[in-house]
């Protein structure tokens, strides 16, 4: 994921409640009946990912690993994602156990951010400033659309979300462990 002013992604989209792994795809549904999968890709380089003979951990919708892992037979291209052959799933029922899965690499396989750039998992856990005050604490990254909202668990209880766009999200420094906001008057009040 880039600064805020910045256009770059790491390989994930979107981090996995897991932090020791990445999401780079969830299964939407199984197609055809020759034991493929339907995937919605969430990775920016799947090219470096989805390859006959990788080996891919199985997650919940959020992310969480749940034991099972899948060998990739096949990888092909189509409009809207990739098809996937999954090793040793033939049954169509079987398959769509599969539906709504995620499928993660381990995070130590992401590169290394580039310049002004910062991984989801590097934002979750760091304290939100704001004109000197402490708002609370990143827990998550939310995706919606194009658009990247900060969840924020306020001091004081509750939660917040914060775009993450430059105009409001002015420095991430990840040696303080702080995200410094500029808040638009009367944001905290929504």
């Amino acid at each position: 994921m880039s600064s805020p002013s910045g256009n770059s992604r790491e390989p994930s989209r979107r981090p996995s409640r897991d932090l020791r792994f990445l999401i780079v795809a969830t299964v939407r549904r199984p197609h055809g009946v020759r034991g493929e999968v339907l995937v919605a890709v969430e990775t920016d380089r799947p090219e470096r990912v989805f390859r006959k003979g990788r080996e891919l951990e199985v997650g919940d919708a959020r992310g969480e690993p749940d034991g099972r892992r899948v060998l990739l037979e096949g990888v092909r291209s189509i409009a809207g994602g990739l098809i996937l052959k999954l090793q040793g799933v033939q049954d169509r029922d079987a398959l769509d156990a599969y539906r709504g899965t995620t499928l993660l690499i381990p995070a130590t396989e992401a590169e290394p951010a580039g310049q002004d750039e910062v991984h989801y998992r590097d934002l979750v856990g760091l304290s939100v400033i704001s004109e000197g005050n402490t708002l609370g604490k990143v827990t998550g990254i939310l995706q919606i659309g194009p658009s990247e909202l900060l969840e924020v668990r306020r001091t004081g209880g509750g939660e917040m979300l914060v775009p993450f766009v430059a105009e409001i999200v002015r420095d991430v420094n990840l040696d303080r462990r702080e995200v410094t906001l500029h808040l638009p008057d009367g944001f905290l009040e929504i």
